[in-house]
C-alpha cells in the first residue's frame, strides 16, 4: 500500500530529541509540532536532509511539514521547510 503524504502548515516545534543517527550518520529526531490545532509527533525519515534543518526551527519559526503514518502507525516526517 502506497503511504499517502500530508502537510502541516504553519508548524512550530515543541520539543526534540536527538535518536540514535542512521547507518550513514546522518541525524534522527523525534519531535512534536504544532500549529494550534493539530498536533504532529513522530520521527525525521532515516537518512532525510530534514535532519540536518529541524534545529533551525527551535526558536518559533514556522515551518511546513510533509509527513506520513507507517503501516504500524507511526509518523515519519520525510520535509521540513520555512514557512513563508
Amino acid at each position: 500500500m502506497a503511504t499517502k503524504n500530508l502537510i502541516m502548515k504553519n508548524a512550530v516545534l515543541g520539543r526534540y530529541t536527538i535518536l540514535n543517527s542512521s547507518v550513514c550518520v546522518n541525524p534522527r529526531f523525534s519531535c512534536i509540532w504544532s500549529n494550534g490545532e493539530k498536533i504532529v509527533a513522530g520521527k525525521t525519515q532515516s537518512d532525510a536532509q530534514c535532519g540536518y534543518t529541524l534545529t533551525n526551527f527551535n526558536n518559533g519559526r514556522k515551518a511546513m511539514l510533509t509527513y506520513h503514518y507507517t503501516s504500524a502507525g507511526n509518523v515519519i516526517i520525510t520535509k521540513i521547510e520555512e514557512e513563508k
